[in-house]
């Protein structure tokens, strides 16, 4: 990988435009299609994208500890009732 500087004003504003492809389909739910967006070829080193990619990560590790808390609850739950 060959590293690219942002330090002309029209490569920041290409990379910029070029995320804000993959933030609208953050914004509309769409994360697989958000990750594809941020990791452009073009802009792979981009700050934009690659934030991008960051809060994507962020994410999903946020959304699989919910749904882990969401079958821990249903096993307290569940457990509870066998109890009762």
């Amino acid at each position: 990988m060959t590293s690219k500087t942002y330090t002309n004003s029209e490569d920041q504003v290409a990379a910029l435009r070029s995320a804000t492809t993959g933030f609208d389909h953050l914004f509309a739910n769409r994360m697989e299609d958000a990750k594809v967006a941020f990791q452009d070829k073009d802009h792979q080193e981009s700050p934009f994208h690659l934030m991008g990619l960051g809060v994507c990560s962020f994410l999903e590790a946020a959304l699989g500890m919910e749904v882990r808390c969401h079958y821990f609850m249903n096993y307290i739950k569940n457990a509870n009732t066998l109890l009762v």
